[in-house]
């Protein structure tokens, strides 16, 4: 009897062994880099995603906290949802502006972005009421010269002033706004 169990045991374990054996061929065989993705369905999905950028003294340049972040496959495009973008100043870190919007993407590679509805742009003062804020829609951000234009509908607010118009340019290295056409002012003093 003791011959049989030890013999049986054996047997098992041999059994189990080539089972084990051919599982792990099986699993490393399957080669996950040449699969075919859906290039209808993101392939990155992030969500509560804060992200920061500084220059090379360590001073903080750049911020960006965003909802829900997603990529699809084979795209330099970096899609936002529900996001801020704040860009500072790096001799003080006081906040040099704010961007947020509703949606928008990033294309990292052409150093470009685009907001589509709901952007607000908070160009910031020490002094609150120096401060502007531009409501519109459709920025386009070029990340390199730090410029944003749009030629959609704007409104901008500055303490209780107000301009509206269609489309704009704003350079945020020189701090200068440039209004396009239909250009409305309320001035209260």
């Amino acid at each position: 009897m003791k011959i049989i169990s030890h013999r049986l045991f054996s047997f098992f374990t041999i059994v189990l062994l080539c089972a084990l054996t051919l599982t792990l061929k099986y699993i490393t065989s399957f080669n996950l880099i040449n699969q075919k993705l859906n290039l209808n369905k993101p392939n990155i999905v992030a969500s509560k995603i804060t992200g920061y950028v500084n220059d090379n003294n360590g001073a903080l340049i750049y911020s960006i906290i965003s909802e829900s972040v997603f990529q699809f496959p084979d795209q330099k495009t970096l899609h936002l949802v529900n996001f801020t973008l704040s860009s500072f100043k790096p001799a003080n870190g006081y906040i040099k502006s704010t961007i947020k919007g509703q949606d928008g993407y990033i294309e990292y590679n052409n150093k470009i972005a685009f907001i589509g509805q709901g952007a607000k742009l908070n160009m910031q003062n020490q002094e609150e009421s120096k401060s502007i804020q531009i409501v519109g829609s459709n920025l386009n951000i070029n990340l390199e010269s730090m410029s944003i234009n749009s030629k959609s509908y704007v409104e901008a607010t500055q303490g209780k002033n107000k301009i509206t118009a269609v489309g704009f340019s704003y350079d945020n290295k020189s701090e200068l706004l440039q209004l396009n056409s239909q250009v409305r002012i309320t001035y209260v003093p």
